[in-house]
Order: C-alpha cells, then sequence, then structure tokens
C-alpha cells in the first residue's frame, strides 16, 4: 500500500491522501501513479502529465543509513489532462482551469519559482529502495508513501521553509486571514528542505555542462572562419548601426537615469504602475480594467510571506546604529573596485590592518574581526582569511565590529 496526496485547487476543500494498492504497484513495476490516475477516469481523452519537483537520486552503494535513503526519492507532481481545452480552442470557446496555489507554492519551496499549476493535482515520491531476495540486495524503483505532514507546510504556509518563518507566518496569518489551527502545522522534511539547494546545484551542474558544450561548437566553428569573413564587412557595420541607435534611446543624463530608476513596475506586465498590494505592500499591480492581478495569481502564493519580509525590511531601514559611515561604501566605484573598498575598510574605518592579504596571513598584528573575511569571503572556510578565524570564540560586538566610535555598535 502506497501513500500518495491529492491536493484540490478550491481551498476550501482539504487536502487528502488516497491510496495505491499493492496490485497496482506490481502491475505497473517502477512508477504506478500514473495508471492509478488513468483508471479513476475511465475515458480515452485523458492523459496524465507528470512534472519533477525533485530528482531522484540514484545510491552509490547498498550500504547507507535509513536517512539517505528517505533523501534519495524525488517529488512529483501528476495532472490529469483531457481535450477539453483543445476542443475549446477548436470552437472558440473560452477555457481556463481554476489556478492551484497550494500546489504552486509547494513547486515554489522545491525553487521551481515559474512553475504553475491549475486544477485539482496529485502528488508523490518515486526513487529506488532495497529489495532483499535471495540473500542479495537488489535496489527497486518504486513509489515511496507521502503524506500530508510532509508537505503542509510548505503547501498551506509559505514557500520560506525556515522555521523562524513558519512561526512567524503561523502568527500573523492566523490574525491576518482568520485561519484556524495554523499553529499545528508540523515542520517538513529534510528531503523538502534541501530541495530548492539540491535543485539549484542540478542546475548549476547543468549549466556547466552546456558551457563546455557550447565552447566545442565554438571551437568547431572556427574551421568557417573563411566563409565569414566574407560578411565581416556587412556585419560591422550593422552592428555600428545598432550600438548607436541603443546609445540615442539610453537616457542622456544622470538624472533621466536616477528618474526611470525610481518608476515603480506592475510585478505581472512590467508596465508603469503606483497601485501597491494591499495584503502584503511588496508588490505593484496595474488598476483596472487591466486584469494584471487575476493574470499575476501566483503572487498569491507568496503574499503573505511578503508581508513577513516587508515588515522585516521597515524595521532595518530604522535601524538606528548605521548612522551615516557606510554611505561611502555606495559609490560607484566601490562596486568596480576591490582596492577602493579595501582602502575604506583600512585607513577610513581601521577594520582591517594595512598588510598585503594576498601574501602570507602570518602578521601578529592583523586584526581578528568580523572583518576578516570582508574581502575574501568565507569559501566554505577554505580561503585565505577564512583560516584564520576563531569560530569556536564568541566574540562581543565591541570585540566583532571593532568600530573606532563604539556609539555605532548595537547594544547586545
Amino acid at each position: 500500500m502506497t501513500k500518495i496526496i491529492k491536493i484540490p485547487c478550491d481551498e476550501s476543500i482539504s487536502i487528502t491522501e488516497e491510496i495505491i494498492s499493492d496490485i497496482d504497484t506490481v502491475e505497473c513495476g517502477g512508477d504506478a501513479i500514473p495508471s492509478y490516475l488513468m483508471h479513476l477516469v475511465a475515458s480515452d481523452d485523458v492523459f496524465v502529465d507528470t512534472t519533477p519537483l525533485i530528482r531522484i537520486s540514484h545510491p552509490t552503494s547498498h550500504s547507507i543509513s535509513n536517512s539517505d535513503w528517505e533523501s534519495m526519492p524525488g517529488l512529483y507532481v501528476y495532472s490529469i489532462c483531457t481535450a477539453v481545452h483543445s476542443r475549446s480552442e477548436k470552437n472558440g470557446e473560452s477555457w481556463q482551469c481554476k489556478p492551484n496555489l497550494r500546489a504552486t507554492r509547494l513547486a515554489m519551496s522545491c525553487g521551481w519559482h515559474s512553475l504553475r499549476f491549475e486544477g485539482d493535482v496529485f502528488v508523490g515520491r518515486l526513487g529506488y529502495v532495497p529489495n532483499y531476495h535471495l540473500g542479495r540486495t537488489e535496489l527497486e524503483l518504486k513509489n515511496i508513501d507521502l503524506t500530508i505532514d510532509n508537505v503542509s507546510s510548505a503547501c498551506l504556509c509559505s514557500p520560506d521553509l525556515r522555521v523562524s518563518v513558519k512561526n512567524e507566518f503561523c502568527s500573523s496569518v492566523a490574525i491576518y486571514n482568520g485561519v484556524e489551527k495554523m499553529a499545528s502545522v508540523p515542520s517538513p522534511p529534510c528531503w523538502l528542505e534541501n530541495a530548492s539547494k539540491k535543485n539549484y546545484l542540478d542546475r548549476a551542474s547543468l549549466s556547466a555542462l552546456a558551457a563546455a558544450m557550447a565552447r566545442e561548437e565554438a571551437s568547431t566553428d572556427q574551421n568557417m572562419d573563411d566563409i565569414k569573413n566574407l560578411s565581416s564587412s556587412n556585419s560591422n557595420n550593422q552592428l555600428l548601426e545598432c550600438n548607436t541607435s541603443l546609445k540615442e534611446k539610453q537616457p542622456s543624463t544622470r538624472e533621466e537615469e536616477k528618474s526611470l530608476n525610481q518608476i515603480t513596475l506592475c510585478l505581472h506586465c512590467r508596465g508603469p504602475s503606483s497601485s501597491l498590494c494591499q495584503e502584503c505592500s511588496g508588490a505593484y499591480f496595474c488598476d483596472e480594467p487591466r486584469k494584471c492581478k487575476m493574470a499575476g495569481w501566483s503572487h498569491q502564493c507568496i503574499c503573505a510571506t511578503w508581508r513577513i519580509y516587508v515588515l522585516r525590511r521597515n524595521e532595518l531601514s530604522t535601524f538606528p546604529y548605521l548612522a551615516d559611515w557606510h554611505l561611502p561604501l555606495l559609490r560607484d566605484d566601490c562596486f568596480i573596485s576591490e582596492s577602493t573598498y579595501h582602502n575604506y575598510l583600512t585607513n577610513i574605518l581601521g577594520v582591517l590592518s594595512p598588510v598585503n592579504i594576498d601574501s602570507e596571513y602570518s602578521t601578529v598584528n592583523r586584526k581578528q574581526t568580523w572583518w576578516a573575511t570582508e574581502l575574501y569571503g568565507w569559501s566554505g572556510g577554505s580561503s585565505l582569511s577564512a583560516k584564520y578565524v576563531e569560530p569556536g570564540r564568541r566574540r562581543s560586538y565591541i570585540d566583532g565590529f571593532a568600530l573606532k566610535d563604539s556609539t555605532l555598535i548595537p547594544e547586545e
């Protein structure tokens, strides 16, 4: 018996668990959810669309812990699609399925912020599990149990799965939306908390692979330089004309560029808008009769979370201890030159010692403060500056910030 969950698009209907029998699992071998859903709707126009949220990890060996086995299965969303949509378009009729906010919020919690789900969906897990048969351990691809408690935090609360955000969300939403029993929502499992990071690393690996393949194609194209040179003069002229037209369209003065940057844009159509979302005060949408807020319905998945972020932003914007010492860091030269930033930290702010950081980090005069890794970062503790940080030592704010003016240091 394998458990999957059903997420209705109607938020007034609760998320439910459904059970796939062992007979269906044995007959299908592997992912039994699509055939199970096909049996639910007996129609020739039906097909099941599968969307992966977490990739399956194949174990490198059989001797791994139970927690590792638990984190390896993938997470998939199954949508029952019909030919109603295509028939409606053919007949000139309008057809629109109701957005599924809870399923879309689950996708966002896994790092897929551009995924949108409509209509009722089913969610299940699929992965390799050890099968002990005749004294041998074999890997078998099969569905894994998925319960409501596993995904309730992501579906009902926020795509931000941090405990602090969840607790703040539950308390604020209970007052803000009148939702009851939010505080009893269980925390997500580790495999869901790490989903966004896992997908990010997967995309980074695919990007590196794509870049390598592009370089190979570029090296192959070098053999056709003779052909390209025939039209090089025309291409250069077209490029010159294009650059000239772009320069004419760009703001001619810094004041005009600043005025363009101060225009607020609609979150959906990216057109100018000054109407702030009344629920979160963190996004702009166009006014009626434009339907930007309706078309950009995915904002409802994160609106309450953004409301928490906005409250924090307001608190940070009135932080009383920064004074004006950070303003020189906002100049353009600090963003394009590390030497300017280094000079400010050493000679003006005085929080770094005037020692060549590229040399051996063995001087006794170097200040061991929180600023030690400001230039070269932490790099997982492997950078040159990080090697001389004492992570086991609890520094006070005065010792850690090491500012000349102690009035700029916040109270502990």
